[in-house]
């Protein structure tokens, strides 16, 4: 449920509670405006060492493919989920190509960057995209960044190469929209870097 940006509360808070439903987890929505200058991103951008960066679109190169599927999983299971009752998602090699293909035909995007380390492991990735059919409400989704190559910057350093991708792809202003738990201040605290606000919250609740 979306509510005021401040204290999480709406009509539909109200509605739940008073139904005997329980908050069980919040999220933060944080939007920015597109295109930033290209002088701000040049401003946050800062060289990491031992890493190397590369970017895809639609598909997952074959070669990636099975490590990408193991941080996709990694970052289900890192993502603060409060006190639902929520199943990790599994990924495969399988179900990226059948999401792939599912979003091309449903007319979406994707931009995808990622670190890999000297040892050739993926160590850090984000994506982002849209519909072609709403050009300007864009995306902001996973970012993550495997726990032994945490503190280094490869969340801001993945995340500058990827908005230089869907930039480069507008036509018009846009507005990119993320959303985190309030728990996740690393993540929180590269939105507020770039330049993100906050929108409002959004709430999951439950009733057993």
């Amino acid at each position: 449920m979306v509510g005021d940006a401040a204290t999480g509360e709406s009509a539909g808070t109200a509605f739940a509670a008073a139904r005997g439903f329980a908050r069980k987890h919040e999220e933060l929505h944080q939007v920015i405006e597109l295109p930033l200058a290209a002088d701000r991103i040049a401003a946050l951008e800062r060289p990491v060492d031992g890493y190397e960066f590369m970017r895809w679109r639609e598909h997952t190169p074959d070669e990636w493919i099975e490590q990408f599927a193991v941080a996709l999983t990694g970052a289900t299971q890192d993502t603060p989920r409060g006190e639902r009752d929520q199943e990790v998602s599994r990924w495969t090699p399988d179900r990226i190509v059948e999401v792939e293909a599912r979003r091309i035909k449903q007319g979406r995007f994707c931009h995808a960057t990622v670190a890999v380390n000297a040892n050739g492991r993926l160590a850090a990735y984000t994506q982002m995209g849209g519909a072609t059919a709403n050009p300007e409400r864009l995306y902001q989704w996973d970012t993550f960044v495997f726990p032994e190559h945490r503190g280094k910057g490869l969340g801001m350093a993945v995340k500058i190469p990827n908005l230089r991708s869907l930039q480069a792809d507008l036509s018009r202003t846009a507005v990119l929209h993320t959303w985190n738990a309030p728990e996740n201040a690393p993540m929180i605290r590269v939105n507020d870097q770039l330049g993100f606000r906050p929108a409002d919250r959004r709430s999951a609740w439950e009733r057993h």
